[in-house]
């Protein structure tokens, strides 16, 4: 079976051979930083993953070619990397859910078996799944490579101690060492995972707390949600974010219901409520309404 870390990697070079002109060897290999040698193993490996690669026998260059190249602007890995900043860092943004909606189209959701790529797509988190129970069982901190922070709104490189997992692997609840606090971390919004050398330093301060229904941490959620839903809204919250669906009740024999909550923060289903205005009515909460004017004043 192929080595799924190996193949996330041949993938960078999807992108670059996909350009014109054609690339030599030296080229894919500088441009990698690599060796010539692995480049060739890397090339085989597109192969065997599907690609169709034009290789030119008189200066040794070579590109992708056929349909899939021209189907799409984007291939099915840069779709998912795109969709995955945007509900990163910009879910409140109203155009949202319309790009969201294209990119599923053009690509399919991830994961649900759409060719190569989506089965790389598994393989990718299964691989840093791995990876990290392999951290937490050494006892070792970790590099989360390129992590995409819906909080912070950055794409940077995070040091932690890995704690434990949340249900389903959804996300990995770990010690960040340069803020010295206990945090949550989206499995999907990392771009890789990297075992370092150095021992855990701080498990004393490591805490592990249930997340709120939108993921969030903290030791008791205090923040009040309470919002009526359509029957699409419903179905939209349920699938966003599964956690809710144990917190929706009907509301008479009507295609209406009330979804109530404590959460740790506004920010998730106050964006939800704004990218849906017909579907969604706030109710209660003076808190949660302030924060969604606000939120409304900066949007506009």
């Amino acid at each position: 079976m192929l080595n799924q870390h190996r193949i996330l990697r041949v993938l960078k070079l999807v992108r670059y051979l996909r350009g014109e002109p054609a690339k030599d060897m030296k080229q894919i290999a500088f441009h990698l930083k690599t060796s010539e040698r692995t480049v060739y193993r890397y090339l085989e490996m597109l192969k065997d993953l599907g690609f169709d690669l034009h290789r030119d026998p008189t200066n040794n260059q070579v590109k992708i070619v056929g349909s899939h190249q021209d189907l799409l602007p984007f291939t099915t890995q840069e779709n998912q990397f795109i969709a995955q900043v945007i509900r990163s860092a910009a879910m409140n943004h109203p155009l949202a859910d319309s790009v969201l909606s294209k990119l599923e189209m053009g690509t399919g959701t991830a994961g649900q078996g759409n060719g190569p790529t989506d089965n790389l797509y598994l393989g990718h988190l299964g691989h840093l799944i791995e990876t990290i129970s392999s951290a937490i069982e050494a006892g070792k901190q970790i590099r989360i490579i390129a992590y995409a922070s819906a909080h912070s709104q950055t794409i940077e490189d995070r040091i932690v101690e890995p704690v434990c997992f949340t249900e389903q692997y959804r996300s990995l609840s770990a010690f960040e060492v340069a803020t010295q606090t206990n945090k949550y971390f989206n499995i999907e919004r990392m771009g890789d995972v990297e075992i370092l050398d150095q021992d855990i330093q701080h498990k004393a301060e490591h805490r592990y707390f249930k997340p709120d229904v939108f993921g969030f941490q903290g030791q008791e959620p205090v923040r009040a949600v309470e919002m009526e839903l359509s029957l699409r809204g419903m179905l939209l919250l349920r699938e966003q974010y599964p956690a809710s669906a144990a917190l929706i009740t009907r509301i008479g024999n009507e295609a209406r219901y009330r979804f109530k909550a404590k959460v740790q923060d506004f920010r998730a289903p106050g964006a939800f409520a704004l990218r849906l205005p017909e579907e969604v009515r706030v109710l209660g909460s003076p808190e949660f309404l302030d924060y969604l004017q606000s939120l409304s004043r900066e949007l506009s």
